[in-house]
């Protein structure tokens, strides 16, 4: 087990190694990460200003774009950490 790391937020102490593997992710995780990305696209790209509320449209709107960076994140470090993987080693 990871010594957890007591900050105000929670954190793991890993090496390389585990932060390389554990940012793997198998095939069904990526596709469900995907479908949960498109949700949240089609969801902002259908919102509408509010005229009586615009601090609220923009609040969902931030709200949103964070949830789409966040997903795009977990899934370029997914791919970063395959590519790593299957880099020959130079000798």
């Amino acid at each position: 087990m990871n010594k957890l790391l007591r900050n105000s937020f929670s954190s793991f102490e890993l090496t390389p190694e585990e932060f390389l593997e554990g940012s793997k992710l198998l095939t069904l995780q990526k596709e469900v990460i995907q479908n949960y990305s498109a949700m949240a696209t089609e969801e902002k790209n259908f919102l509408k200003p509010d005229p009586n509320d615009y601090a609220s449209f923009l609040q969902k709107e931030a709200y949103l774009r964070g949830q789409m960076d966040a997903y795009t994140h977990l899934l370029q470090a997914s791919e970063n950490a395959l590519e790593l993987v299957d880099k020959p080693i130079d000798m």
